[in-house]
C-alpha cells in the first residue's frame, strides 16, 4: 500500500496537499479532544430542537391520501417490509438473509466485524480483501427503514413500527457518534441522513417517545459534523462531493434548526457549481461511467425539486445542464429498457422509495422528468411520493421504433440506431480529475445490442473489494470491445480507484463525428463507425512496429459459431452476423474461466461474476493496418 500512497500524492496539486495536511492535523486535535470529552467535545452541542416544526415546510415527498397509493405499490410495500421482520435485507441487487439480532458493524457478507475506533483512526478499505465495506455502507444507509416506516402508515399495522423502531435503537447502541465503519464515507453517512429524514415522513415525529427522539438528534447532529468536515474536495471531488453536498441540503431543509440557514445555502450554490462543473455541456458525465451518471444526477434532481416546492427554484443554467444530462442518459437506453453501461458500477441508489426493484436508470429518467418538465416517461413509485402522475401515465420512451442517433461530442459518444439494433460508441477520455477514479482504459469501445439484448458488450466492473485478482483486468483496455497493442492498455494503472496516466477526448472532426483516433505509448490507433444498409460498420486502423495487434469482440453469454471470417450468434429472434475483412488469419474463440483473471468474463451486478465469451483476432504489426467489422442481422 505504501507504494499506492507515493502515486496517490503524485496525483495532487499543492493546494490540495494543503488541504490533506491541514485535515490530518485537525484529526489529530480532534482525537484528543474525543479522548477527553467523548464525542460532543469534537461535535459540540446538538442544537436546541422544536420537534413541532417538523414538517410545517414542504420536504420532498407528498403527503397522499392512501387511496391515492395504487394498490400493487402497497402490495409489493407489504412484501418487503415482511421480508425485513424475517431478516432479509436487500441491497446490491440482491436479497440477503441476516441473522438477529443484526449486528450494524460486521460486513455481511464476510461476515468481518469492525472495530470501533474513532474515524480518523480507520481506513476506509482493506488490501487483503478479507472483506468489503461496500456491503456494510449499503446496509447502514437504511433504505429498510424507509419501507418499514412507509409499511407502518399504509397497513397501519404495529409489527413494521415496532421493528423499525427497535432496528434503529440497536443502530444507535452499536454506533457511537464518530466511531466504527459507518463514520467512514461522507456519501454512506448522508444516504443514512436521508433515509431517515424520509421514515420520519411516514412515522412522524409527534407519535414517538422523547427519549427516542433526543437520541436521534444527537445522531443526527454528529453525523452532520461529520460528513460537513470530511467533503471530498479536489482530485477526490467527483460524485462523492455531489451526494455529500446534496445529502446536507436535504437534511438541513428536512430537520429546522439542525444548521444555520446561511450554512445551508452557501451549500446549495456549491452544489450547483458541481453540476456545471461534472457535466459536460452536452450532459454526459465527466467520470465516464454510466452508473456514476445516473447516480450524480439523482442527488441535484431532489434538491432542484425541494427548491421548486420551497419557492426557490435554482438557476435556469443549473437545469439545463440537468436536462442535458437526461437527454444523455436517455439515449444510452437501447431497446431493451438497459442502458449500454461503462466505466464502473455499484448498484447504489439515491432515495429508492420503490420496493419493486426498478431499473436506476429508467427510475432516474422518471425523476428527472418529472421534477424538470412535469412529465412521467417512465413508471417509478419515487415519482409518485414526490407528487407525481400515478403510474398509468407513463410510457416506455426507449420502445419506440422511431428514435434517432444520438451524437454527445463534447462528452465523447455517440449512440446509433439501425432497425432492431443499437450501438454505444466510446470514445470519450478516461475519466474525471487527475485520478480518474471510476473511469475504465475502453476508449474506442462498441457495444451493439440486438432487439434489447446485448451481443458486444462491456465486461462490467465486478467488485471494488481490495485485492480481488479481477479488478485490474476489467478495467484495462485488453477485456473491451476495442483495439489494442496486446500486452498494453491505454493508460497505466497506479492502484485501486487510482490511474497514473490518462488520455482525453478522441472523437475528430465536428459534432456528428464518428471517427476517433487514440495516441498510445506504442503507438496509434483510430477507429470510425457507421450505420450503413442496416448494418453497422466499423473501420479500424493500427499503426505500430514490432507490436502485436488485438481485435476483440467480447459476446458475453453468447456462445458464437466461428466461420471462415468471423461468428454467427444465434439469438431468440435473430441471427447475429460478425464478418471482418481486411484483418489477417482467422477469429479465435476465447472462454472465460472465473479461476483465470483476464479471461472473457463479466459482470452485469456488483459481486456478480460470469464466464462469456470473446472472439479475438491477433496479428503482428510494423507499419499501419487497416481493417473492417460488419454487424449484420439474418432471417
Amino acid at each position: 500500500m505504501i507504494g499506492w500512497y507515493l502515486q496517490r500524492l503524485r496525483a495532487m496539486g499543492a493546494p490540495e496537499i494543503r488541504h490533506r495536511a491541514v485535515t490530518h492535523l485537525r484529526n489529530k486535535a480532534w482525537l484528543k479532544r474525543f479522548q477527553s470529552g467523548g464525542a460532543a467535545a469534537v461535535t459540540g452541542p446538538a442544537p436546541v430542537v422544536d420537534w413541532n416544526l417538523f414538517g410545517k415546510e414542504p420536504w420532498l415527498l407528498e403527503t397522499l391520501p392512501r387511496s391515492a397509493v395504487p394498490q400493487k405499490y402497497k402490495e409489493a410495500t407489504r412484501k418487503r417490509a415482511d421480508a425485513v421482520l424475517k431478516g432479509t435485507y436487500f441491497w446490491l441487487d440482491e436479497d440477503r438473509v441476516l441473522p438477529k439480532p443484526i449486528q450494524w458493524t460486521t460486513e455481511p457478507v464476510s461476515k468481518v466485524e469492525l472495530p470501533l475506533k474513532f474515524f480518523a483512526k480507520m481506513r476506509a478499505s482493506d488490501s487483503t480483501g478479507r472483506f468489503d465495506l461496500k456491503h456494510l455502507w449499503e446496509l447502514n444507509i437504511h433504505t429498510a427503514f424507509v419501507t418499514l416506516a412507509k409499511a407502518a402508515w399504509l397497513f397501519d399495522e404495529p409489527q413494521y413500527r415496532d421493528e423499525l423502531l427497535r432496528l434503529w435503537e440497536s443502530w444507535f447502541e452499536q454506533n457511537p457518534p464518530l466511531c466504527g465503519p459507518n463514520y467512514l464515507a461522507p456519501i454512506e453517512t448522508g444516504l443514512r441522513l436521508m433515509h431517515w429524514r424520509a421514515a420520519l415522513h411516514f412515522l412522524p415525529p409527534a407519535d414517538l417517545d422523547a427519549q427516542f427522539l433526543q437520541t436521534l438528534w444527537e445522531h443526527i447532529h454528529a453525523q452532520r459534523v461529520y460528513i460537513l468536515a470530511n467533503l471530498s474536495m479536489h482530485s477526490s471531488a467527483n460524485n462523492h462531493l455531489i451526494g455529500e453536498l446534496a445529502s446536507l441540503v436535504l437534511t438541513d431543509y428536512g430537520f429546522p434548526g439542525l444548521a444555520p440557514a446561511d450554512q445551508t445555502e452557501r451549500l446549495n450554490k456549491q452544489l450547483h457549481q458541481e453540476v456545471m462543473k461534472q457535466f459536460h455541456v452536452d450532459g454526459g458525465n465527466k467520470e465516464q461511467a454510466l452508473h456514476y451518471h445516473a447516480f450524480s444526477m439523482q442527488f441535484p434532481l431532489l434538491c432542484a425539486h425541494l427548491a421548486h416546492r420551497r419557492h426557490n427554484p435554482w438557476p435556469e443554467a443549473v437545469l439545463e445542464r440537468l436536462e442535458e444530462a437526461n437527454t444523455f442518459l436517455k439515449a444510452s437506453i437501447h431497446q431493451g429498457g438497459a442502458p449500454f453501461v461503462w466505466g464502473d458500477s455499484d448498484d447504489s441508489e439515491v432515495l429508492p422509495l420503490s420496493e419493486s426493484k426498478p431499473s436506476p436508470y429508467l427510475s432516474t429518467v422518471s425523476l428527472s422528468e418529472w421534477v424538470l418538465r412535469q412529465t412521467a416517461s417512465t413508471e417509478d413509485e419515487r415519482v409518485l411520493w414526490l407528487g407525481g402522475p400515478p403510474p398509468e401515465q407513463a410510457t416506455a420512451f426507449y420502445k419506440n421504433k422511431d428514435r434517432s442517433s444520438a451524437y454527445f461530442f463534447e462528452s465523447g459518444h455517440v449512440f446509433l440506431r439501425s432497425g432492431h439494433m443499437d450501438a454505444h460508441f466510446n470514445a470519450g477520455g478516461l475519466g474525471y480529475l487527475s485520478i480518474a477514479a471510476h473511469g475504465h482504459a475502453d476508449a474506442l469501445s462498441l457495444q451493439i445490442a440486438v432487439g434489447g439484448e446485448p451481443v458486444i458488450s462491456d465486461p462490467g466492473t465486478h467488485t471494488y473489494r481490495g485485492g480481488d485478482p479481477w479488478r485490474e483486468p476489467l478495467v484495462s483496455s485488453g477485456s473491451h470491445p476495442t483495439l489494442h497493442f496486446k500486452g498494453e492498455s491505454f493508460a497505466k494503472r497506479g492502484g485501486p480507484f487510482l490511474w497514473r496516466t490518462s488520455y482525453g477526448n478522441s472523437l475528430l472532426g465536428k459534432e456528428r463525428s464518428t471517427m476517433a483516433e487514440l495516441q498510445v505509448p506504442s503507438g496509434r490507433l483510430g477507429r470510425t463507425i457507421a450505420e450503413v444498409d442496416g448494418m453497422i460498420a466499423v473501420m479500424d486502423r493500427a499503426e505500430a512496429h514490432g507490436k502485436v495487434v488485438r481485435l476483440v469482440w467480447p459476446t458475453g453469454p453468447w456462445r458464437p459459431e466461428l466461420t471462415e471470417d468471423g461468428a454467427i450468434l444465434v439469438l431468440p429472434q435473430h441471427r447475429f452476423r460478425i464478418r471482418v475483412e481486411g484483418f489477417p488469419g482467422s477469429p479465435t474463440l476465447e472462454i472465460g474461466s472465473k479461476d483465470n483473471p483476464g479471461s472473457p468474463c463479466y459482470s452485469v451486478h456488483y459481486d456478480d461474476l460470469n464466464e462469456g465469451h470473446a472472439l479475438v483476432w491477433e496479428a503482428p504489426i510494423n507499419g499501419t493496418m487497416t481493417w473492417q467489422s460488419t454487424f449484420s442481422l439474418e432471417s
